[in-house]
């Protein structure tokens, strides 16, 4: 498919950019990173840009969004494998390194959040901002398995952020913007 997309685009003349999941290698640990490598791979030289994004986090993001309406709602917050680190990036801030791959070609980035989170210290986070409470049972599955199994591969690699851009807004700073403080 992409490959298509991409010919199609090279013959039109136009660019392309891909945004694809982070971690994206020959040896990575899971069969959809190693596949977006081959995907990338084959059509090298037809992309302007390729961006290879760790988790989003926002308000309507996977990753921080259903805690935030949850504990907004009053309900405990859901962690499943707590101890899993990532390196989250902030919505805006991938959509402000997308905007500079269109205005000048970036080639392969790979970028991540500037700092190094596990999951069930990001639900804390918000617990603590929030006033809200953690659910100690995260339940049997989950409702994005193929998210979960990408993270593993996603917190190696350079990071190599772009100095003319701002510098990335951490979680805190996020929470702070869009959560009061909760009790003490």
């Amino acid at each position: 498919g992409l490959r298509n997309v991409a010919t199609a685009s090279h013959q039109a003349g136009a660019g392309l950019m891909v945004l694809a999941p982070r971690g994206a290698a020959p040896d990575a640990p899971v069969p959809e990173l190693r596949a977006v490598y081959a995907a990338l791979r084959a059509v090298s030289g037809m992309v302007d840009t390729s961006l290879l994004l760790p988790p989003l986090f926002g308000l309507r993001a996977h990753l921080l969004g259903p805690w935030i309406r949850a504990a907004e709602a009053g309900r405990a917050l859901r962690v499943r494998r707590p101890d899993q680190e990532l390196r989250p990036l902030w919505v805006q801030d991938a959509v402000t390194l997308a905007l500079s791959g269109l205005e000048r070609p970036l080639g392969r980035l790979s970028a991540a959040g500037p700092e190094t989170w596990a999951l069930g210290a990001l639900a804390d986070k918000v617990c603590q901002a929030s006033g809200a409470r953690r659910a100690w049972l995260p339940g049997l599955s989950s409702p994005r398995p193929l998210d979960l199994r990408l993270l593993a591969g996603q917190l190696e690699g350079p990071d190599p952020w772009p100095e003319v851009l701002p510098p990335r807004r951490t979680v805190d700073q996020f929470l702070a913007q869009v959560l009061a403080p909760g009790p003490d």
